[in-house]
């Protein structure tokens, strides 16, 4: 693609921004509850401080108020609860004197049925004006007899276009309410009437109109049958109503009027493509300055009608940009920028997010995206409050628009007994339907009014009610704050006046076009540069539709703008001299290492590491997201950054080593950890599910560089988070997000219960009984990310389908880890006898057993069962199964290793099946990861793998050490070996894995030491498991005071590593026994 300049001659109207005024909500002065006139002009002051040029009002015309003002009972009185006539020439003088035009909301498709023509001409069908209408008589039904209407033509608001009139016993044609029956330009007359109106006010001081739906004057003759689109008689009747035989014709009669006053105009246009447009608004076609479409309006409504489900996709917004800004430049047309109106939801809520973190942020974004493209700027009053969509939880009885209403009477009438079916059109109306954008505007924070109207005004409340965040969302306190969307409005305004050469009259080019992503991003160039070659040339746009932080790649058109290509750093950085800071919601930087990293790596390269972190960490250390429609979202960068960064610094260490031999993906893992910490330290939202799973992912980060403490705060913040959103009790209706908090609770669940374990703390998650398993892994995979379904969580969808799943059946035995450290911890303190203890061991071995026994026969460890859950990607996961239940029950007995040697009277044969069974265990789980090792898709090389070999090898070293066994030391030996061979592996890829081999020295080193005195090693092996996961230099010295000849053996394993841990160990001297 190619920039694409406009071809128009300059002129004012194409450089203007116009402000849009809905009366009855804009302000009261008089206090009967209805904005007016004399409110409008006592804010002119603020409009003009906007920066805007004009002022359009919606209808203030005389009119029974049917259609909010769009149904005119007098085309030249004023609507009395507005003002006088005197009122509104007041107003228009006073907007002259301060140098802003007046757009008068001209509608004539149609008249209020109160309106003295329609009056008239219902009285009588040889009434003068019963042609200003139309009129037909009734069809009869063929099978029934029964009267019809003339055609199957549907109104816009939900009933058939067509009402019976009594008196003259025919039909009206009305494409609105009934209120406002068509006019019928087909008449001379009617043209005529409404030329004199345009000159009457255009005389009177109007500098131009807004003509409403000015594309359905002309119809098709005949008024045949609307083609079938759907079920039932009444069908949309737009190929005969939008864009007629004689409409340009119809518009050339009133742009020559136009001309003669030099007034500007702009066209409501719907179901008019651009081609169709272009003939209204070409430069030299006489008609019409420009038109509003509503492509961008259909984006997000149904089919059939726009209270149906559908969905926003920016990339769609992204070709209805691009289409119209292109097809308009190339033939010498204008567009009229706008995306929220009186009749639109206000765009922060549908197209961006009205989360109150995210509210201002977005309402910012919009303001760039839109006032930056080609054409003449609309902006809708509040719109630069950033204001939002109606509460969620207000009733129907809060709603007034009569194209709501009537559809919610069929709603009741077809769907009396569907719930779900009214619960989804209720959503729908908040989401799209026009009174979003009619609640009264917010001046300051004064209860209950907020300066729409006086307190203590006559009437109780105003004609609609308030939206009830005005505390906060007003005028005076976005005034007040230099960085409110208020106060970005008045920036972007003033930056479009400062460059019109390329923001007005310059070249567009929409950036890629060819990729699915929710960055919108174009480039305007100034088509003049030559005469001023110092000024700026080019802007460049980029926008973000996406609710967290996303990865995006510099797209080789926009490089040169955004990056500085000639420092000298060997790498690319951010052009900061080229930067409006103050249009973007970013903060100023100013070092080139803040330059740097604000610079995201290639898509490739996400793409590869967020793919290796599925495959080699992700179900293993935890499971955190749902990995299809991540990927999915990642792949169009809509992925959180905070995540992806957070996993490309875990996957970095394997993608060095095993795929891309780039050794300098090791060294970035650090700067794409820090990244992701940033983005979670500055989060707008403090509690969420992203924050969460963040906190997780550098809980993984800390544990695999040996940051322990770290590890532990992350892990912190997670419980509390989960605490103070209250997961446990809130789980969404939305089966696939369900399932992901579901998946995400527990795997906060089984992180506390292994570092309560390890810290010694009480552990701070409780399991509530009606909390629901996991999912089955490949049913939970298999969830449609785009699919709205929810439903109630069964018993039978708790139990029967999630005991199948292998992190199902991971928890029952990690709830053996807090009693097996207590029985540690009162081993340790000499506060157990043995009976006791011997009870809690069989207690908590009856239920490990009872596990293992009622296994299915599925997820037992046998080659067909690893070659089949490796062909489905979960072959690692049921590794850390068996894994976990060897390791649980190694913990268990392990305090009686030593005391089995025991010559006294202590050492029972109980004591000593119990020492069995630890090393049973311990061989047994060297044995299973050696099995997944060379088994492929089971290789286990997650980080705590060396945890357990650690542990593993400790048993298998006191074997080794105090048995008198050849064949038990051959074996150990063995393991041993294999064991120190896959910690070596481990150690590639984990830093962390140094501390596990110190402290197994550290455990070799004793034994040996206690060999030869009188030192207790039972308690001193409980102690070394307690305190097993905290740093060797702050612990050592207070878990061993006894024996100060052994801590001086620590100094040599406790050098200073680089990251301020213990330094990995060589092939110490534990190795030589093998």
């Amino acid at each position: 693609m190619h920039s694409v300049f406009p071809k128009v001659d300059r002129a004012p109207w194409r450089e203007a921004s116009v402000y849009q005024i809905y009366p009855s909500s804009f302000k009261d002065s008089n206090g009967d509850g209805i904005g007016d006139i004399q409110g409008i002009i006592s804010e002119l002051d603020y409009i003009k401080s906007l920066g805007v040029d004009m002022v359009w009002l919606s209808p203030v015309l005389a009119s029974p108020q049917i259609d909010m003002g769009y149904d005119i009972s007098d085309y030249k009185d004023i609507y009395p609860p507005y003002g006088t006539m005197a009122d509104h020439d007041s107003l228009i003088q006073s907007l002259h004197d301060r140098g802003l035009k007046y757009i008068l909301d001209l509608v004539v498709n149609h008249t209020s049925d109160q309106h003295p023509w329609f009056k008239e001409a219902r009285s009588s069908k040889n009434s003068r004006y019963r042609n200003w209408y139309f009129w037909r008589p009734a069809r009869r039904d063929p099978k029934t007899g029964k009267r019809i209407p003339p055609n199957n033509w549907e109104s816009f608001f939900s009933t058939s276009a067509w009402t019976w009139d009594d008196t003259t016993q025919e039909y009206y044609l009305h494409l609105w309410s009934s209120g406002q029956p068509d006019l019928n330009w087909e008449n001379p007359e009617v043209v005529a009437a409404v030329h004199d109106i345009i000159r009457f006010w255009l005389d009177r001081g109007v500098d131009g109109f807004r003509m409403d739906v000015i594309n359905y004057i002309s119809k098709t003759p005949g008024l045949p049958d609307a083609r079938i689109k759907k079920p039932g008689f009444l069908q949309k009747p737009t190929e005969h109503c939008a864009c007629g035989p004689r409409l340009h014709e119809y518009l050339r009669g009133i742009g020559s009027i136009l001309r003669e006053y030099n007034a500007f105009s702009v066209g409501e246009m719907p179901d008019a493509d651009p081609e169709e447009v272009l003939k209204a608004v070409g430069q030299n076609r006489g008609e019409l300055a420009m038109a509003f479409h509503f492509d961008i309006d259909g984006l997000d409504l149904g089919t059939d009608h726009r209270f149906d489900p559908a969905v926003f996709q920016p990339t769609a917004l992204k070709n209805v940009v691009n289409r119209w800004q292109t097809f308009m430049a190339s033939n010498s047309g204008w567009n009229a920028l706008h995306m929220e109106n009186h009749d639109e939801s206000r765009i922060v809520s549908r197209y961006a997010s009205d989360s109150p973190p995210m509210r201002t942020i977005s309402a910012k974004m919009l303001a760039n995206h839109l006032a930056f493209q080609s054409g003449t700027l609309f902006i809708y009053q509040g719109q630069e409050l950033a204001m939002v969509n109606l509460p969620r939880e207000w009733g129907m009885d809060k709603y007034k628009d009569i194209e709501c209403l009537n559809h919610w009477t069929l709603v009741q009438s077809y769907y009396q007994d569907d719930v779900k079916k009214q619960k989804m059109y209720r959503e729908r109306y908040r989401q799209v339907g026009r009174d979003n954008a009619r609640t009264p505007m917010q001046w300051n924070s004064e209860s209950p009014y907020a300066g729409f109207m006086l307190n203590g005004s006559t009437r109780a409340e105003p004609w609609m009610s308030i939206h009830p965040d005005f505390a906060t969302w007003n005028v005076s306190n976005m005034l007040a704050d230099s960085q409110s969307s208020l106060n970005h409005w008045r920036r972007v305004l003033r930056f479009r006046k400062q460059h019109v050469d390329i923001l007005v009259y310059g070249g567009f080019e929409m950036l890629n076009m060819d990729i699915e992503e929710d960055v919108i991003a174009y480039i305007r160039t100034d088509g003049t540069a030559h005469e001023s070659p110092h000024r700026p040339t080019k802007v460049l746009v980029v926008t973000s539709f996406s609710g967290s932080d996303i990865c995006w790649t510099i797209p080789s058109k926009a490089r040169d703008i955004l990056l500085d290509m000639s420092a000298d750093s060997g790498k690319p950085i951010i052009n900061m001299k080229g930067l409006v800071t103050a249009l973007g919601n970013y903060e100023d930087t100013s070092t080139n290492d803040e330059r740097q990293a604000s610079l995201v790596p290639s898509q490739e390269l996400c793409n590869s590491l967020v793919d290796i972190y599925f495959d080699l960490i992700h179900d293993k250390d935890h499971t955190l997201f749902h990995r299809p429609s991540f990927i999915r979202a990642q792949r169009k960068g809509r992925a959180a950054m905070i995540h992806v960064y957070a996993m490309m610094a875990l996957a970095a260490r394997f993608a060095s080593n095993q795929r891309c031999g780039d050794s300098e993906l090791w060294e970035l893992r650090r700067d794409w950890a820090t990244r992701s910490k940033r983005l979670l330290d500055d989060r707008k939202e403090p509690v969420s599910l992203s924050a969460i799973q963040a906190c997780m992912l550098h809980c993984c980060i800390s544990a695999a560089e040996g940051e322990t403490e770290m590890e532990s705060l992350y892990g912190a913040q997670a419980i509390r988070m989960i605490q103070l959103r209250r997961l446990q009790t809130s789980l969404s209706t939305n089966r696939l997000q369900r399932e992901i908090e579901i998946r995400v609770w527990w795997n906060v669940w089984m992180w506390d219960c292994w570092e309560s374990a390890g810290s010694c703390i009480r552990q701070q998650l409780t399991i509530d009984p009606g909390f629901p398993l996991p999912m089955e892994e490949l049913a939970f995979e298999q969830l449609d990310p785009d699919s709205d379904e929810s439903d109630s969580i069964t018993q039978q969808d708790m139990n029967a389908s999630r005991q199948r799943g292998l992190w199902a059946q991971m928890i029952p035995f990690t709830e053996v880890v807090a009693p097996i450290n207590e029985i540690h911890e009162l081993t340790v303190q000499n506060c157990i006898p043995d009976a006791e203890l011997f009870d809690k061991i069989e207690r908590i071995a009856e239920k490990l057993e009872t596990w293992k026994l009622n296994l299915p026969s599925t997820l037992l460890v046998t080659p067909t069962n690893l070659a089949s859950y490796s062909s489905t990607g979960l072959g690692r996961t049921l590794v850390a199964l068996h894994t976990g239940y060897h390791h649980f029950s190694q913990l268990l007995y392990y305090q009686f290793l030593h005391r089995s040697l025991s010559t006294s009277a202590g050492c029972s044969p109980i004591v000593i099946e119990y020492a069995r069974r630890c090393r049973s265990h311990a061989a047994d789980l060297s044995n299973l990861l050696s099995l997944a090792n060379s088994t492929p898709g089971c290789e286990s090389r997650w980080l705590m793998v060396g945890h357990l070999l650690a542990i593993s090898s400790s048993i298998h070293l006191h074997t080794l050490l105090f048995d008198d066994d050849d064949d038990q030391i051959t074996g150990v030996k063995k393991m041993l070996k294999k064991n120190f061979e896959m910690m070596m592996e481990l150690r590639r890829y984990w830093p962390g894995i140094d501390l596990a081999i110190s402290r197994l020295r550290v455990f070799h080193r004793t034994c040996q030491q206690s060999m030869n005195t009188a030192f207790d090693m039972d308690h001193w092996m409980l102690h070394f498991l307690q305190r097993y996961a905290k740093p060797i230099s702050d612990k050592y010295a207070t878990i061993l005071p006894e024996i100060d000849h052994h801590a001086a053996h620590l100094s040599e394993i406790q050098g200073s590593g680089s990251d301020g841990q213990v330094q990995a160990a060589d092939d110490g001297p534990w190795v030589d026994w093998i």
